[in-house]
């Protein structure tokens, strides 16, 4: 009973078909010996019928009865062909098989006594054949004749009829006793396949329920080791398996959730940054207006100064002193540079910030676009109860491709600004050294005009040098205006996309909250 609970769905179909074969077969070959015991029945009557017609025919011969003589030869020799057919009928009503089986049950004289029957009707045939012609009036001494035959045909009528009757009761017993075993074999095969199907096909259901409804707690455990223990411990892992998904996916909207805040508060971080880098370049613009304004002044003054020094010497010692003046507005200038120089070092640094800002939101773009790759392939293996992952990991995914492109831009444009700043920072470096070039000019024309006032002609030309210095210096002022605007108006497009990356974080932050109350639905 222990090896039959181990039995497959299959080998259990397989009994159940083979019982139902074995019912038709042992009820088709009971219905066909119940037909055998009934035709044994019909001959041993008509056989019996027979027999009594002749034994009476006999009788009137052997008794000389009013009526003997119409009993007539060739009527007896009918009868008795008629005797032997039924005989013969009996005989051939059973094949080997089953006369070797009704021999071995007890029934061997069932089988005997046709063949008995036909030797003693052709012993009584072969009689009349060679006592008379065979046709006429049965004469007394031929009747006493067939008389030891007659009574030998008798005692097989006699002893056939208990044999078919036995046979026959034997059979209808056998035949409904294995019938009830085949019928109670089959119900209880039936029985088992019942219960070994249906019960765990509603554990299944149950379990596919709960899991419809969200709850991956329960625990399935599979009896057995046919195909429906084998159902119980594939749904089994299913559960263990969505389980699992669930809680990676809880923990990856957790992770993607932190991504999110990161990057939105990076970006707000860095929109802070890009207003104040904002205000310091308006700053250095204005800064730069001045200059060239100073410049512009400092060029009048140096032709005003050389008309001076053509006049007299007292235009040249003024001219001298305003020469001092100019030093001062030339040291002025300097630091003005300088601090232009060290602003745009600070403002390349920034850009370097920004540059490596970038580079974070188009890392997090990447993980988190790895991250809803991922969700989509785990939903896609759970098939239909994973599809609102499927779509959840897909919106994801756009956002983060969103992201990235928007980082994609964001380090463009600060590429240019970079540029821009490097190419401020060399007119600014060119602009310092131009200024430590018109300070030694100056201070060689102070020392020309304390040393040799006569030399106007010199200082004239000393003054030619300033104004061409000053030139250069309003030419490169001119071009730090120039450089400044379209740093501000680089400046003013990065915000715009720092703008729409921190929108974009923003929504990554909201879809990761709804994916965090999605998964949050499931019981794990």
């Amino acid at each position: 009973m222990s090896a039959f609970r181990h039995w497959t769905l299959r080998r259990r179909f397989s009994l159940a078909i083979w019982t139902i074969v074995v019912v038709i077969v042992v009820s088709m070959y009971g219905t066909r010996l119940l037909g055998k015991a009934a035709t044994f029945h019909f001959l041993e009557r008509n056989h019996m019928e027979l027999a009594l017609r002749i034994d009476a025919a006999l009788g009137n011969v052997e008794q000389a009865a009013r009526n003997a003589g119409g009993t007539r030869i060739e009527d007896i020799v009918g009868m008795l062909h008629e005797a032997r057919d039924l005989a013969v009928r009996a005989g051939e009503e059973t094949f080997g098989f089953e006369k070797t089986l009704l021999s071995l049950l007890g029934f061997g004289p069932l089988i005997e006594l046709p063949a008995k029957d036909i030797a003693d009707v052709d012993a009584m045939l072969a009689t009349i054949a060679s006592g008379s012609a065979g046709r006429g009036a049965l004469p007394p001494e031929l009747a006493v004749r067939l008389r030891p035959g007659m009574d030998a045909v008798m005692q097989n009528s006699r002893d056939f009829a208990p044999l078919t009757f036995a046979a026959s009761r034997f059979i209808k017993i056998n035949v409904a006793v294995l019938s009830l075993l085949c019928a109670l074999a089959l119900i209880l095969t039936a029985t088992g396949l019942r219960h070994r199907t249906l019960r765990p096909l509603a554990t299944a259901v149950a379990s596919a329920q709960r899991v419809a409804g969200g709850d991956l707690t329960e625990t399935l455990t599979a009896v057995g080791h046919d195909e429906a223990a084998q159902l119980t411990q594939a749904l089994a892992d299913m559960n263990a398996s969505l389980g699992r998904l669930v809680k990676a996916a809880r923990e990856n909207a957790d992770r993607i959730a932190e991504s999110a805040v990161t990057v939105r508060e990076q970006s707000e971080a860095g929109a802070a940054g890009m207003h104040q880098q904002s205000g310091a370049v308006t700053h250095i613009s204005s800064t730069v207006e001045e200059l060239a304004v100073s410049i512009a002044a400092v060029a009048d003054r140096a032709g005003e100064v050389k008309q001076l020094s053509t006049e007299s010497l007292a235009s040249s010692r003024k001219g001298w002193d305003h020469m001092q003046h100019l030093a001062g507005n030339a040291e002025e200038i300097r630091q003005a540079v300088e601090d232009i120089r060290q602003t745009t070092a600070a403002f390349m640094r920034n850009t370097g910030s920004i540059s490596a800002l970038t580079q974070q939101v188009k890392a997090i773009a990447e993980q988190t676009n790895l991250l809803a790759l991922n969700a989509a392939i785990e939903a896609a293996r759970a098939g239909e109860s994973g599809r609102g992952f499927a779509v959840v990991a897909d919106e994801v995914r756009k956002l983060a491709e969103q992201s990235r492109r928007a980082g994609e831009d964001i380090e463009t444009l600060t590429r240019l600004l970079s540029e821009n700043s490097q190419s401020v920072a060399r007119s600014v470096e060119r602009g310092v050294d131009t200024l430590h070039r018109g300070q030694a000019y100056m201070a060689n024309t102070v020392q020309a005009l304390e040393t040799a006032i006569s030399h106007v002609e010199e200082a004239n030309r000393g003054i030619d040098e300033i104004g061409l210095s000053v030139k250069e210096q309003a030419v490169a002022g001119n071009d730090i205006a120039r450089n400044m605007e379209n740093i501000s108006a680089a400046m003013e497009a990065t915000s715009a996309s720092l703008a729409v990356s921190l929108r974009t974080a923003r929504g990554l932050d909201q879809l990761a909250e709804r994916l965090q109350e999605a998964v949050g639905s499931f019981r794990v």
